[in-house]
């Protein structure tokens, strides 16, 4: 019983991708993310580090970790999520924030924040060229995107919710009137914190759900344990029976190709920055989007007005990131009408399952998502451990 460690994305998939398929809703981020890994190269995010913990022979948990979003989670016994945290600090891992279901972060957040290893900065030091196995008792949004999750797979959020890469982070968010300003559905749990360099509302600002980390967001109160303070809440939603806005507003959709090119590298630059503050788009993760034709526009008189993003399908699932609209353009449901064009585009190339996620400060997002016929399947939180 233990935690195993590799940077070697195959050997990881070879021992957890059955773990990860058997739930594809609820592992949408690190189904994702890994598959962007291994169409688009190993380095896509950065370093890398992965890991799975076996009880009686049997896989109980995973975690993920790329470039600068902290550690995902996956479902995982308490004690594993324990075990964890003895194995990166034992790992000389430096750990300032981790994601993933409540209770499995906290038990992690209250094993590290009891002195387990100092603060160190975001970035995963060189990963072991070969595993390391750790028995010592004691999570990329990667958010669907602008509404669900990060606009490169993280984190991963259809607006809102998760990181590019797809640990957790940026997406989610909608107006009142269907409108969406920034969201982020790609996955993750996107992207949460600009600092840690990492799946519109109603007033045409950006939020982050999915992914899945980095704006200040209203949830900064610690733990009721004292472990960790809460940096975003989020709530990864599956898509039950679509229902399209009705009336629909002016335009129509249609598939991004190359000639858009700089545009939407422009829009998902601009998502990151509203997000994240960094506008650091990943532009391999972005032109891989294009090239699988898994970016929609939002066109009104032949001129572009919202773009939507989705990630790669795994396992039949897929989740939306991002999703954003510009400044200029909201308010009027373009970003309601992307996302719902993308997820018909999703569900047209066999999904049998589509996800993003919101930041559950947001329940402007929260309700147009609901509107389109999402609804919650579980809770994911981003946990600051400095």
């Amino acid at each position: 019983m233990g935690w195993t460690l590799t940077d070697d994305l195959e050997e990881f998939l070879a021992r957890a991708d059955g773990f990860l398929r058997e739930d594809p809703v609820v592992n949408t981020v690190a189904l994702t993310v890994t598959e962007d890994l291994r169409r688009q190269g190993a380095r896509l995010y950065g370093t890398t580090l992965f890991g799975w913990w076996t009880d009686a022979g049997r896989i109980d948990g995973t975690f993920l970790w790329t470039g600068s979003y902290p550690p995902l989670l996956s479902a995982m016994p308490e004690r594993a999520a324990r075990d964890l945290a003895h194995a990166l600090a034992a790992h000389g891992e430096p750990v300032p924030r981790v994601a993933g279901e409540p209770t499995t972060a906290r038990a992690f957040a209250e094993t590290w924040t009891n002195g387990t290893v100092p603060s160190g900065n975001t970035h995963p030091p060189t990963a072991p060229t070969s595993d390391t196995t750790s028995t010592t008792t004691a999570p990329g949004t990667t958010t669907a995107d602008s509404a669900t999750s990060g606009a490169d797979g993280g984190a991963d959020s259809a607006d809102g919710s998760v990181g590019a890469d797809g640990s957790v982070g940026a997406d989610g968010s909608v107006g009142a009137d269907g409108s969406v300003g920034v969201t982020s559905a790609g996955g993750a749990v996107g992207r949460t914190v600009a600092a840690a360099g990492r799946s519109g509302d109603g007033t045409g600002g950006a939020t982050s759900a999915g992914g899945a980390v980095g704006r200040t967001v209203a949830a900064a109160e610690r733990g009721a344990n004292g472990a960790g303070r809460v940096m975003e809440r989020q709530r990864l939603y599956r898509l039950g029976r679509l229902d399209v806005p009705d009336p629909p507003p002016e335009g129509a959709a249609r598939v991004a190709g190359g000639a858009d090119r700089a545009l939407v590298l422009d829009w998902f630059a601009a998502f990151d920055r509203e997000s994240f503050g960094d506008g650091d788009v990943n532009r391999t993760a972005v032109e891989g989007k294009l090239g699988d034709g898994r970016v929609t526009l939002w066109e009104v008189a032949g001129r572009p007005v919202a773009v939507a993003g989705r990630t790669p399908m795994v396992a039949g699932m897929t989740r939306v990131a991002p999703v954003y609209t510009p400044p200029e353009h909201r308010r009027r449901g373009y970003a309601a009408a992307v996302t719902a064009a993308v997820t018909r585009a999703a569900l047209d190339a066999g999904a049998a399952d589509v996800v993003l996620f919101t930041d559950l400060a947001n329940p402007t997002s929260n309700g147009v998502y609901l509107r389109l016929g999402y609804r919650p399947v579980e809770d994911r939180v981003v946990l600051d451990l400095t």
